[in-house]
C-alpha cells in the first residue's frame, strides 16, 4: 500500500500515472504507482528493441543453469550499451554489432590466448618421421611397419609423458617408435647434442638409467610389428621401362 515505506523504497519510490478507471469526466485519474512501471511505459519501445538485439546477437553457451543465463544476459547488455556509445562517438564507422562484439571478445581474451600459445610453443613437438635418418642401428633392433597401421604408442614419447600413435615399431623390443625417436633412443651419440629436444631426451633416458621414476604406462605385448623375414619391398616400375 501507499503507507508501506519499505516497499516504496525497494521500488525506488512512487510516481504519478494518468489512467482511466471508469468514472472520469474529460480527465484521467492520477494514480501513484512504482517508478519502474512509469519507466517501462516511457521506454517500452526501447526495451522491445533491446530484446530484439539480444535475441539476434546472443552469446552461445553450453551451461544451462539459471545463474549462468542471467550472467551471460548481463554481459550481452553491457556489450549492447557499449556498442550504442560507440555508434554515438563513431557515427561513420559502419561497424556491425556482431563485429563489435567479436573485437571486444578478442581484446578481453588476448592475454589468456597469448599465455596458451606460449605454453603450447614450449611443448616438445611430435616427431615427424623422416626417411633420411638411420633406421638400422644394431643387429638386434630394426624398425619396420606395423601390420595394423597407426595404432602403436611411441616408447620414447611415453617416457617423455606424451601419447602419440605411430605406424612403425622395433623388431627387437616389440614397441612402437617414430623413425627419428628410434634413432635418438638407440644411437643418441650420433645426433646433435645441442638440440633442445635432444637434450630433453637425454635427460629422460639418464633418469631411467639411474633408476629415477619416469612416466609409467601399462605396456601390452605387441605381435603386430612386421618381422624382418616377412618384410616386403613394394617396388613399382615406371610404365615403359624394361
Amino acid at each position: 500500500g501507499p503507507d508501506n515505506e519499505e516497499a516504496i523504497r525497494v521500488l525506488h519510490g512512487l510516481q504519478p500515472l494518468n489512467r482511466w478507471i471508469g468514472n472520469e469526466m474529460m480527465h484521467r485519474s492520477v494514480l501513484k504507482v512504482p517508478s519502474s512501471i512509469v519507466a517501462f511505459n516511457i521506454y517500452m519501445n526501447s526495451l522491445d528493441r533491446v530484446g530484439q538485439k539480444l535475441s539476434t546477437n546472443r552469446s552461445q553457451r553450453k551451461e544451462k543453469r539459471l545463474s549462468m543465463t542471467m550472467f551471460t544476459c548481463a554481459l550481452d547488455l553491457c556489450v549492447l550499451n557499449a556498442y550504442g556509445l560507440f555508434c554515438c562517438l563513431e557515427c561513420q564507422s559502419g561497424m556491425t554489432m556482431r563485429e563489435f562484439k567479436r573485437r571486444v571478445v578478442e581484446e578481453l581474451t588476448s592475454r589468456e590466448r597469448s599465455r596458451r600459445e606460449k605454453k603450447r610453443s614450449g611443448e616438445i613437438p611430435a616427431a615427424v618421421s623422416s626417411p633420411r635418418v638411420i633406421v638400422n642401428v644394431t643387429s638386434d633392433h630394426h624398425i619396420t611397419t606395423n601390420k595394423r597401421g597407426r595404432d602403436l604408442e611411441c616408447r620414447l614419447c611415453r617416457e617423455l609423458g606424451l601419447q602419440v600413435k605411430v605406424r612403425y615399431g622395433c623388431t627387437g623390443c616389440k614397441e612402437g617408435f617414430h623413425v627419428d625417436f628410434f634413432t635418438a633412443y638407440y644411437a643418441r651419440d650420433a645426433l646433435n647434442k645441442d638440440d633442445p629436444d635432444m637434450l630433453k631426451v637425454q635427460e629422460t633416458l639418464a633418469e631411467k638409467s639411474i633408476g629415477q621414476p619416469v612416466h609409467k604406462t601399462r605396456v601390452r605385448s605387441n605381435n603386430s610389428i612386421t618381422p624382418l623375414p616377412e618384410l616386403k619391398l613394394h617396388c613399382h616400375r615406371r610404365s615403359g621401362s624394361a
